[in-house]
């Protein structure tokens, strides 16, 4: 993980999955979507429910549930913009690898908390749950949400850690066919300039070799 400021998280990929930070304290985590203008897309990762489209429906599905009722079916695909604009605001910024233990450990609790009839037993060398159960006792704690929640989790940061990606191959492949006058001003720049300020101006050569690079897919996909 590493820590990065508001200008810097701004211009991350939709798909990074990210926590707001203060000193020492890393909050929930949560997707990053879009960035639009100062502002962004959030993914948040505590869950709603289907069919809850206001605060009046959520509060009456929480009331059920204190009465002890299920819920209806959570729902990760909904999203919002962040809204604040706290220009001091600081992230916590999973990398691809962060990305991967998640995922594992989620599964992990999924194998173990909900495991799925089998024909046959998975041997205990084999089993993804095994590392979880050195360290959880599954009847404390992994009663509290059910599989399909855990499987819908799952589904969400497969989808995030798969647009990352697939934005992180975009701009490799925007750099390998850049334009030599730019990869030259980069490359200036890079040496010219601090920690810091590198940090904004590589955000901004960024973006201008996404729009070269989608520019010159236009062209050819029109056939001009």
């Amino acid at each position: 993980m590493k820590i990065v400021d508001r200008e810097t998280f701004l211009g991350l990929p939709a798909g990074t999955i990210y926590a707001k930070f203060e000193p020492h304290v890393i909050g929930h985590p949560c997707i990053k979507g879009a960035t639009m203008g100062n502002d962004w897309v959030v993914q948040d990762l505590t869950p709603s429910f289907e069919g809850v489209n206001d605060c009046e429906a959520y509060f009456e599905v929480i009331d059920a549930m204190m009465a002890g009722k299920a819920s209806p079916p959570t729902d990760y695909d909904f999203n919002g913009r962040d809204g604040l604009f706290d220009r001091d605001q600081q992230f916590a910024i999973w990398n691809g690898e962060d990305a991967r233990r998640l995922v594992a450990t989620l599964k992990g609790a999924l194998d173990l908390g909900y495991p799925e009839p089998a024909e046959t037993d998975v041997p205990a060398e084999t089993d993804p749950g095994a590392r979880l159960r050195e360290h959880l006792d599954a009847g404390e704690r992994l009663d509290l949400i059910s599989g399909d929640d855990l499987r819908a989790l799952l589904g969400r940061l497969d989808a995030a850690e798969k647009a990352r990606d697939e934005a992180e191959g975009f701009l490799d492949a925007a750099v390998s066919t850049a334009p030599e006058p730019l990869v030259a001003l980069g490359a200036y720049l890079a040496e010219l300039l601090n920690e810091d300020q590198w940090a904004t101006a590589e955000r901004f050569l960024n973006g201008a070799l996404v729009s070269v690079a989608r520019a010159t897919a236009l062209q050819t996909k029109c056939g001009r």
